[in-house]
């Protein structure tokens, strides 16, 4: 496979993560200034966001497994390879997108001095596995490289967010039964407020 046709499936796949990342992103924006006005030092509101924002994604990224199979129809058959590179970088996204929410706990109550090493040694990281496996291996290998990158930095952030707060994963990660079933009437709530 030439370079023309890794660089466009490379292209093809992070614009689909990085449209799927947009929303975890507004919602860390908007989170930061509340924590920033609060003194919840357990981070019990940064919690509730994060679950549901965990739950959007699972389902964004499930949807996006649907479309993953439909890219080859869409941009062409010799974009085949696309569809398993995002099949690759969506378990990352997923995580990376908790994380950005989860790190808002954080940013606005005073940021621990590991979490921007945390970062360092992710990029550090990141970067040693793409130039020792991308050349080898081509555009699939830089999907695994940033699925493992983004699951690094997850578990680096989630674990001192679980750490510093004492809240448990099921806490940061899972809707509450009475969070769930009121699903819908946020929904219709966000709907009427348009």
């Amino acid at each position: 496979m030439d370079l023309w046709h890794i660089t466009w499936f490379t292209v093809a796949t992070a614009t689909l993560a990085t449209l799927l990342m947009l929303l975890p992103g507004v919602i860390a924006t908007l989170l930061f200034p509340e924590i920033a006005s609060s003194d919840d030092k357990q981070g019990i509101f940064a919690m509730r966001v994060t679950r549901h924002t965990s739950f959007i994604m699972l389902v964004s990224c499930a949807g996006a497994v649907a479309l993953a199979f439909a890219l080859p129809y869409v941009y062409g058959s010799q974009f085949a390879d696309a569809r398993v590179q995002l099949l690759i970088l969506l378990p990352g996204v997923y995580l990376i997108s908790v994380e950005s929410v989860l790190v808002q706990h954080f940013t606005g109550t005073g940021l621990p001095a590991a979490i921007p090493w945390f970062w360092v040694i992710t990029a550090v990281v990141s970067v040693g596995l793409n130039l020792l496996l991308v050349p080898r291996y081509g555009a699939r290998a830089a999907a695994v490289t940033s699925s493992l990158t983004y699951a690094l930095i997850f578990l680096s952030v989630g674990g001192e967010s679980l750490k510093q707060t004492g809240s448990t994963i099921s806490n940061a990660l899972l809707l509450t039964p009475n969070e769930f079933m009121n699903l819908p009437a946020l929904v219709r709530l966000g709907s009427s407020s348009r």
